[in-house]
């Protein structure tokens, strides 16, 4: 657990670095032992791979303490609301319970939780397994007013695009429960059946949810621009009729994002991330 921790210490040090991460620590720490008690928890083992959240198991359940006191824990909250709403679809890990105004969540225990890019080594295959799950989270119904707006998600990608996200951004849009990360990490094999873990949880157009396209796994693009731009548009079409969405409208949200991210995402652990995703936006910025 100590271990986990001081780990999870030092990405919080990265992402707010103007936040108490001691203070965060120690307030995950208290909420952990907390939850134990309420719910009857039993010698918890930490899970590899969390980057944000101290998330551990025990034989059937995973807890999950998510930090709190830094300036993204509002936007937080929206997993919690988002897994709440697709608990009945059967295409989502299923919320148990939830303390802490929905920064603590008891999940059910998947089962074997092979992850989509453990078993899955086609691209193409990746992109319709998911497609097909982002297509039955957000035909849930609508969304509750609890999860944070779109606006509050963009907001990064505002700093660096300016207006243009305006078009993109637009209140007559119907909105849906959006999982904004779903990737080959976050797709699980549950007996015989794909779930999604870790959503973000966004209110709005469901156009967002194209992470699969713009992530680091995603296989680089080729240096010369057409075929680029051939094969990236071939991608959002097979990704566009699995998961229920216009094209253009999912090219559009896929080069605002890469374009964002490619700023953002300079220091990327992930060697060469930001020159592919230019690659994207730049195969993006004409039709197909």
């Amino acid at each position: 657990m100590e271990a986990a921790l001081r780990d999870l210490a030092q990405r919080w040090r990265r992402y707010w670095p103007s936040s108490d991460v001691a203070e965060i620590t120690r307030d995950v720490e208290q909420r952990f032992a907390a939850a134990c008690a309420h719910w009857s928890l039993t010698d918890p083992v930490p899970l590899p791979g969390g980057a944000v959240a101290l998330t551990c198991a025990t034989d059937d359940a995973v807890l999950k303490v998510l930090p709190r006191l830094h300036p993204d824990a509002t936007t937080m909250r929206g997993e919690g609301e988002a897994l709440a709403l697709w608990s009945a679809t059967g295409a989502a890990v299923e919320l148990i319970d939830d303390r802490d105004d929905g920064m603590t969540l008891l999940l059910r225990r998947i089962r074997p939780a092979t992850t989509l890019d453990e078993a899955v080594s086609d691209y193409d295959e990746q992109l319709v397994v998911s497609g097909r799950l982002v297509r039955r989270l957000h035909d849930a119904g609508e969304p509750p007013l609890a999860l944070p707006g779109i606006e509050s998600y963009v907001q990064p990608y505002r700093r660096v695009l300016g207006n243009d996200l305006d078009r993109l951004v637009d209140p007559t849009v119907v909105p849906v429960a959006v999982h904004a990360d779903l990737h080959g990490g976050n797709v699980l094999l549950d007996d015989d059946r794909w779930v999604a873990i870790d959503p973000k949880g966004v209110r709005g157009d469901r156009h967002l949810d194209i992470w699969l396209l713009v992530c680091p796994q995603a296989p680089p693009l080729s240096d010369e621009p057409r075929a680029a731009r051939a094969e990236m548009w071939r991608r959002l079409s097979l990704y566009a009729q699995a998961a229920a969405l216009e094209p253009e409208r999912a090219a559009a949200w896929a080069r605002v994002v890469a374009s964002a991210e490619s700023v953002l995402s300079a220091d990327s652990a992930y060697s060469g991330w930001p020159m592919r995703l230019r690659r994207i936006a730049a195969a993006l910025a004409a039709p197909g």
